[in-house]
């Protein structure tokens, strides 16, 4: 048998795989769409659910056992929450559920009374 007969065609199968490759990679994947942080106020909270609100806007999310919650970087439960607090809260796959609470202390002067308009005394 003539060794250019079985070189040839061991050839085109090479050049075959190789070429046909790129074809089977699948393209460029698409990027991870992020999932939204909300930054907020908590309006109320319960063992099972927490209300927030950012002005006039507020929602609800439900809590389960797997939602993690932190305080100032510390695990906490929901009754260590408390209304007025800053809170970032991470929606779960199930945008109703609450995947992770971060919890800060209220701003400062977030309970102070308002400030009497200068050139008028409070009462």
């Amino acid at each position: 048998m003539n060794r250019n007969s079985i070189l040839r065609p061991l050839a085109c199968a090479i050049i075959l795989i190789f070429s046909a490759a790129p074809a089977f990679s699948g393209g460029p994947k698409k990027k991870a769409t992020p999932i939204p942080v909300i930054n907020t106020t908590i309006s109320s909270v319960s063992a099972d659910s927490i209300s927030i609100s950012q002005g006039n806007v507020s929602k609800t999310f439900t809590i389960t056992r797997f939602t993690e919650i932190t305080s100032g970087g510390q695990k906490v439960t929901a009754a260590d929450l408390r209304p007025g607090m800053t809170v970032s809260v991470t929606m779960g796959t199930d945008p109703k559920v609450a995947g992770r609470i971060a919890a800060s202390a209220p701003p400062v002067g977030a309970a102070a009374p308002a400030k009497p308009p200068k050139g008028k005394k409070a009462k």
